[in-house]
């Protein structure tokens, strides 16, 4: 991770709130970047508000839909481990 927590976690009468969407950048980077592309045209993130079909990224990259599912499966279970191995273990909650 490219950031330290503190900028990620503030504290505010003594609960930390989490901006979701830096950390969610912050656990994006370790992936490569089409398992980037495809975790966030999958789950509609960021600038991507609709999900996309297996089928529809497929064709992007001109592979098969099974190809996507195996990649993404490839870029969940990356974005998993990390979450386990560092502070952020509130992300594993939402991984599965």
């Amino acid at each position: 991770m490219t950031a330290n927590t503190s900028t990620i976690f503030s504290t505010n009468s003594g609960i930390n709130e989490i901006n979701l969407k830096t950390l969610i950048n912050e656990l994006l980077i370790i992936l490569s970047e089409r398992e980037r592309d495809i975790i966030v045209k999958r789950y509609g993130i960021g600038q991507e508000k609709t999900k996309s079909t297996l089928a529809l990224i497929g064709s992007k990259y001109n592979i098969t839909r099974e190809r996507v599912r195996q990649m993404e499966k490839t870029a969940l279970d990356k974005l998993r481990r990390t979450a386990e191995r560092t502070t952020l273990h509130i992300i594993g909650e939402f991984a599965y």
